[in-house]
């Protein structure tokens, strides 16, 4: 009986003072020790809630069908401290509000039915309970992202089970589904297959889905983007010339204006030149002079404030064309034809080189080099005793277009024999005075070591040193050409007079050393074009 007397008194104390009790966490409803009145079978009676309810994003309104001879009833919340009492209701009540909830939430209710009886209560079945969730909040769009056939969409996360995406052409009078994400933390989602340089909109709204499959949907959230136009094509009028660079290019269906950019090549960035109307699609570059210039136009499409740009750089790669070589330094060696350039320039990528015996009708392709800097050329396996036309232009590639110069063209005679200039063999004969002065043998001047040192003379206009342009030493070159090696060799540069070179080296040890060396040949080789000197021994 003491048993029975607890449950009564719980019973009393859940209806004293106001009939509400907001805290009713002593009571689990899984103790069957709270049931009064056993024989009463309104014990065994379960208060329905109704399917139906009304949510917003922060409020439930629960309805129950009706318990005969009930007094009142009773609303529950589960939280994590079990279930909660929230309010009493009269028994003409069969609906209950609840605001200041979380939104996007799912919370569970129970109603009980309670009559009195005497001075005790009577209480239906702790059951019936029900999952119920508020509608998510409106979700807030960041900024979107087009391409020319797709819209990005990007909003902030909801608390929720997902979000709708729906589109339509800006104003259509109907939408389209596009698709739903499954997860609150997808909340960005692309529109593909749209038109190029077209205006649509979009709603999204997010969704919560409760136990029984009902979606409780947020507001539609509107927002209106455009596609990008498409790319920008150029015609082939496109051109440079006379210091200007004409750009000409296709008309951008959907485009309302076109930006034009220069590339900078210094800054590896683009500077923008202008920007024009949708009705214009040319455009002048007065500073267009240079051998590499670069450029691209992009289609603008607005949408009320923003602007949208086709999406990607398409480029026109422009060059005006490369001046003549200037060649001013031409001599040969049975060995060797050496032409030298007036210019340099990083601006031009190197040069076609072709050949042919005077009076020949057709040329040959000797070399394209790859180097704009490259000053001195070397033609070797000429026949001796022909005279040739030696041609060279230059050429510049820019993106997949090659620009060439105009040809520059030369003759030489290919001497059977080896001669040495007046220089050269003032040098020699001034190396065996000095031999002379020290009671050693004279050197001869030797034709093929005289050949060797000619080339080695130019070669130091590309590379001044013992080591040859190629990065090799400079007893390579007797191998590259197939002739006797030589032991040393003296290198001079800055002075036409063969006095002066002859004083440099013997004021030098080293130098000195070789000049007066245990050697029986030398060869001389002197560039008029950088003043280089080249002794060679063996």
């Amino acid at each position: 009986m003491k048993k029975h007397i607890t449950a009564l008194m719980a019973a009393a104390l859940l209806m004293s003072g106001s009939g509400v009790l907001t805290q009713y966490t002593g009571i689990t409803f899984t103790d069957t020790a709270i049931t009064v009145e056993a024989a009463d079978s309104f014990t065994t009676k379960t208060v329905s809630i109704k399917a139906d309810y009304a949510a917003s994003a922060q409020a439930i309104k629960i309805s129950w069908n009706k318990i005969s001879d009930a007094d009142g009833y009773r609303i529950y919340r589960y939280t994590s401290k079990g279930w909660v009492g929230l309010k009493n209701v009269s028994a003409s009540t069969f609906s209950f509000y609840e605001g200041k909830l979380q939104s996007g939430t799912a919370y569970k209710y129970m109603v009980r039915a309670f009559k009195k009886s005497g001075s005790s209560y009577i209480w239906t079945k702790a059951a019936g309970e029900k999952y119920v969730t508020t509608k998510p909040k409106n979700v807030v769009f960041s900024a979107p992202s087009s391409t020319a056939s797709s819209v990005t969409l990007k909003w902030g996360i909801q608390k929720s089970n997902g979000y709708q995406i729906y589109y339509r052409k800006h104003a259509a009078s109907s939408w389209t589904y596009a698709g739903a994400t499954d997860h609150m933390n997808k909340n960005s989602f692309t529109v593909k297959s749209l038109s190029s340089g077209t205006q649509y909109d979009f709603v999204v709204r997010a969704f919560r889905t409760d136990n029984d499959g009902r979606k409780n949907d947020s507001e539609f959230t509107f927002i209106t983007y455009a596609t990008c136009p498409a790319n920008v094509t150029f015609t082939s009028a496109c051109k440079a010339e006379g210091g200007k660079a004409y750009l000409v290019w296709n008309k951008v269906s959907g485009a309302t204006g076109y930006r034009v950019y220069k590339y900078n090549e210094s800054k590896k960035s683009w500077d923008v030149l202008a920007n024009v109307s949708s009705s214009v699609n040319t455009y002048t570059d007065t500073n267009g002079s240079g051998a590499k210039l670069r450029y691209t136009v992009r289609a603008l499409k607005a949408v009320g404030s923003k602007t949208v740009m086709s999406p990607s750089y398409n480029n026109l790669y422009l060059t005006s064309k490369p001046s003549k070589p200037g060649l001013s330094y031409i001599d040969a060696t049975p060995l060797c034809v050496m032409l030298a350039t007036d210019q340099t320039s990083d601006s031009i990528d190197g040069y076609d080189i072709y050949y042919r015996k005077k009076g020949a009708s057709s040329w040959t392709h000797y070399a394209t080099t790859t180097d704009g800097f490259k000053p001195v050329f070397y033609i070797k396996g000429l026949a001796g005793g022909y005279t040739y036309q030696i041609t060279i232009r230059k050429y510049i590639t820019v993106g997949s277009k090659r620009t060439v110069g105009d040809y520059e063209t030369h003759e030489v005679t290919v001497p059977k024999s080896y001669s040495a200039n007046s220089y050269c063999n003032k040098v020699a004969d001034l190396v065996n005075v000095q031999r002379n002065a020290q009671g050693l043998k004279a050197l001869k001047l030797d034709p093929q070591l005289c050949s060797l040192a000619m080339i080695r003379a130019y070669e130091q206009e590309e590379a001044f040193g013992h080591t040859r342009p190629d990065g090799s030493s400079c007893f390579s070159i007797a191998g590259e050409y197939g002739v006797a090696s030589f032991w040393a060799e003296n290198a001079a540069q800055g002075q036409t007079n063969p006095d002066w070179v002859m004083d440099s080296w013997l004021n030098s040890s080293g130098h000195r050393a070789n000049i007066l060396g245990n050697y029986t040949k030398i060869g001389v080789g002197y560039c008029s074009k950088s003043n280089s000197w080249i002794q060679v021994f063996a």
